[in-house]
């Protein structure tokens, strides 16, 4: 399993170059012409609902990040002095913030997945007229 990193590169290197006509300046078409093609096709459009469906929920997730001024501290209270209490709530939206953007790269890396699944998924079920 030492060459299974590049699993996918050899998947795309076994698309087949098909001329689609004889003329000059006209363009190639990448065909799949193996008998696995389209059951990988299929694994990979399933794949990619799959992850996009995730993606979609990471997305959600990613709104709902906690605003917490007592830093998860169950006995803590806010400051009575304005100066002090105006820091802990800066410190809340900072931590929310940072929370927030710690979630949105998971979605966003889930987005990803789903678009380059559905992606080869596209190329593998193209057949030759």
């Amino acid at each position: 399993m030492a060459n299974s990193a590049g699993g996918a590169v050899a998947i795309l290197l076994v698309l087949l170059s098909t001329p689609s006509g004889t003329g000059i300046g006209e363009t190639t078409m990448l065909y799949c012409t193996f008998d696995w093609c389209g059951t990988a096709a299929w694994w990979c459009a399933v794949g990619g609902l799959l992850v996009g469906l995730a993606a979609a929920g990471a997305w959600v997730w990613s709104t709902r990040a906690p605003w917490d001024p007592l830093g998860g501290d169950p006995h803590a209270i806010l400051s009575p002095d304005p100066d002090l209490q105006q820091g802990q709530l800066n410190m809340a939206d900072w931590n929310q913030a940072a929370e927030a953007g710690r979630r949105n790269r998971i979605a966003a890396a889930l987005t990803a997945g789903a678009v380059v699944l559905s992606s080869a998924a596209s190329l593998l079920s193209l057949t030759p007229h």
